[in-house]
């Protein structure tokens, strides 16, 4: 919840700075690894500035603190197509289908083992 009333966040971490930029507030990173696919992508939507080194800084200052953006989703496709993403990779890695409420834990518990 600070994230959403927050004017900038500047972070290190991952997730707090994905957090920000499907919120629209404008986010500022400082982490140095491997950049993230998502990061990447967040980065090209103006959703995140890198900012690892002087250089990298003195834009962004520059530049102030920007506007906040429009929210960004739902995603297009729904939870539906998410977990259709999921039994696909699942039933590639077991190559046997999944069918819901079957497989492992079904009926241990509430919804136990159902994808639906």
């Amino acid at each position: 919840m600070l994230v959403a009333a927050a004017d900038l966040v500047l972070s290190g971490g991952g997730t707090m700075n994905r957090e920000a930029g499907v919120l629209g507030v404008p986010a500022w990173s400082v982490f140095t690894g491997r950049p993230p696919h998502l990061d990447e992508c967040l980065a090209q939507e103006g959703r995140l500035r890198w900012v690892r080194n002087e250089e990298e800084y003195a834009v962004a200052k520059a530049a102030g603190i920007p506007a906040l953006l429009p929210r960004r989703g739902p995603f297009p496709g729904g939870i539906a197509q998410i977990v259709e993403g999921i039994v696909a990779n699942l039933e590639r890695r077991e190559r046997r289908p999944i069918v819901a409420g079957t497989g492992a834990g079904a009926g241990a518990g509430a919804g136990a083992g159902a994808l639906s």
